[in-house]
């Protein structure tokens, strides 16, 4: 006889597999007018619907970009590589991307991953947290000296995107325009862009290649100091203090921080 968590454990994997149940969960369901497999089916494929419709609202562009066909086989796939492990829907789909990028029919859409990655940062931005961006006079209160070691923190409703083709103009191709006669110019890449969240509204902020090295590396936590000099990496005639006073205006900070001696930091917020 099976314990109560191997019952859940046998049902729930038998959800996401084609197989018929095994016998020792198969015994344990009543048959009531339909065998196991039949009970069990009804199960998956109530599941996978829902699933495949949280897929879709996760993903609106692709979904509308593909089709409702190629998608439906898409999220199929994706099901069986990558099962829900989460009772949060909001979890689900975090691999997409991946996914879309190695699948062999979408492949042959190129754009398809790197605009996966848009809308997995679009959903990710939308459910962050809130917070307080601070204003630029918050750096009045550090001697010139400390500045390097300013630690700028990015706000939490943000992500950052970096991708060969024009993804924003796909995104809105998928999510407000035609897309089946439209047309987006896939050679007017790169494009850098910030998702972000910022008094309850969503924006794409676009960025220069530089200006992303900058954000970049202020979202990993970096010094001011090495965040200038990732900057000049990319362009020696980088303008730090256009750049972070364009950050502080959009909002982008919510905290600065400098460590005055090991184990003890100033905060901001």
């Amino acid at each position: 006889m099976l314990t109560l968590r191997e019952f859940q454990e046998r049902f729930s994997a038998s959800l996401f597999s084609h197989a018929d149940p095994d016998p020792a969960l198969a015994s344990l369901i009543e048959p009531n007018g339909l065998s196991a497999a039949r009970r069990v089916g009804i199960y998956r494929n109530n599941v996978n619907t829902s699933l495949e419709a949280s897929l879709a609202a996760t993903y609106p562009a692709i979904h509308a970009l593909v089709g409702e066909d190629f998608f439906r086989m898409l999220a199929r796939r994706y099901l069986q590589a990558h099962p829900s492990r989460s009772g949060d829907l909001h979890q689900f789909g975090d691999h997409f991307d991946d996914f879309v990028r190695d699948d062999p029919d979408a492949a042959r859409l190129p754009w398809m991953a790197d605009l996966a990655r848009l809308e997995w940062a679009y959903h990710r931005v939308f459910h962050a947290a809130e917070a307080q961006a601070v204003a630029s006079a918050s750096l009045a209160q550090y001697d010139e000296s400390e500045h390097e070691r300013l630690c700028l923190r990015l706000h939490p409703a943000s992500a950052l995107i970096a991708s060969v083709f024009p993804v924003t103009a796909i995104w809105r191709l998928g999510v407000h325009g035609n897309a089946s006669s439209g047309n987006v110019d896939l050679d007017t890449g790169p494009e850098y862009v910030l998702v972000a969240r910022r008094n309850l509204e969503m924006t794409f902020q676009s960025l220069s290649g530089v200006e992303h090295a900058f954000v970049k590396a202020m979202a990993a936590d970096h010094p001011l100091g090495a965040c200038v000099a990732a900057a000049f990496d990319v362009d020696e005639s980088f303008d730090a203090g256009e750049c972070l006073a364009r950050q502080f205006a959009l909002g982008n900070i919510s905290g600065v921080s400098v460590a005055d001696a090991p184990g003890e930091v100033n905060d901001t917020d």
